[in-house]
């Protein structure tokens, strides 16, 4: 009972977690560009999200292990995406969406301890599994989060859309506290271990396609596919349709890759696979004259 209890929990803060950061994805880049934002502005607001990231992620995971802690870092990152949500809420300039995507990719940063703390829950034998629920479960609350932003925006304009990111990310930081967190009992790495590790060519190779795989989500799929469909007229739903298709597919070949497809087709052959679909969805888009295209 008591370990359902602390998965049930865990699930319950994934979920929102990521609304507070997604909800607003629908709507974001048509925001920006209904508050005068140039094209390049858009990319920059598209970029400050991954930025974030990359200035931060390995710092707090580094300063995570030392500490032994998870999810005092899960907490401060559910209210980063609270903040992101509200200065979407507050602020009426491209500088303020510009922000709140800077606050927004710090609470990102977040998702490396909550997939850390969720792989402390089993053995050492099921990693692989382990990751593929989180990513699954994360990639189920974006797609669920984008949906709602959507219909919220239809219904209630985009302040609704933001405003219910705020809503769900102060329940997120209260459900937080009730995260179970288990001794953390190996020795952490330094820094010099680090640096070590990042110098192995295997991981040097998937860390450059994982870079290639993140620009074209957000590059496209994030950040100009919205802005596309909002110049063929989208409603909020539609936009919601268009920015959560992406994650319906992410949500769909976790699940598949936790069920066994790794060990069946391999590794190279499902990011070959993966790649070919970027290059054919990719090739398609400018050529796509309605929005159901």
């Amino acid at each position: 009972m008591r370990y359902r209890f602390r998965l049930t929990t865990f699930f319950i803060v994934t979920f929102l977690y990521w609304s507070a950061v997604y909800t607003c994805m629908p709507v974001l880049t048509p925001h920006a560009e209904s508050l005068n934002a140039s094209l390049q502005m858009v990319g920059l607001i598209g970029g400050a999200y991954g930025l974030m990231q990359l200035l931060l992620r390995l710092p707090l995971g580094i300063l995570s292990d030392k500490l032994g802690r998870r999810r005092i870092f899960i907490t401060i990152g559910v209210l980063f995406g609270t903040l992101s949500a509200l200065t979407l809420l507050l602020g009426k300039s491209p500088g303020w969406v510009l922000l709140a995507r800077v606050l927004a990719g710090i609470s990102a940063c977040a998702y490396v301890q909550l997939t850390v703390l969720y792989a402390s829950y089993f053995t050492s034998g099921a990693t692989s599994r382990s990751i593929s629920m989180v990513s699954a479960a994360s990639s189920a609350s974006q797609v669920l989060a984008m949906m709602a932003g959507g219909a919220l925006a239809d219904r209630y304009g985009v302040d609704g859309t933001f405003a219910a990111g705020v809503a769900v990310g102060l329940l997120g930081i209260v459900f937080s506290f009730f995260l179970y967190e288990p001794a953390i009992k190996r020795q952490p790495l330094s820094f010099p271990d680090v640096v070590r590790v990042a110098r192995t060519p295997g991981l040097i190779a998937v860390s450059l396609l994982s870079v290639l795989t993140q620009a074209i989500l957000f590059g496209k799929v994030f950040s100009f596919t919205p802005v596309a469909a909002s110049a063929m007229n989208a409603t909020g739903w539609q936009l919601g349709i268009v920015s959560t298709l992406a994650s319906i597919c992410s949500f769909l070949s976790a699940m598949l890759a936790g069920a066994g497809l790794v060990s069946r087709l391999g590794e190279r052959r499902l990011i070959l696979c993966g790649f070919a679909l970027h290059f054919i969805g990719s090739a398609m888009m400018p050529f796509s004259g309605n929005i159901w295209l």
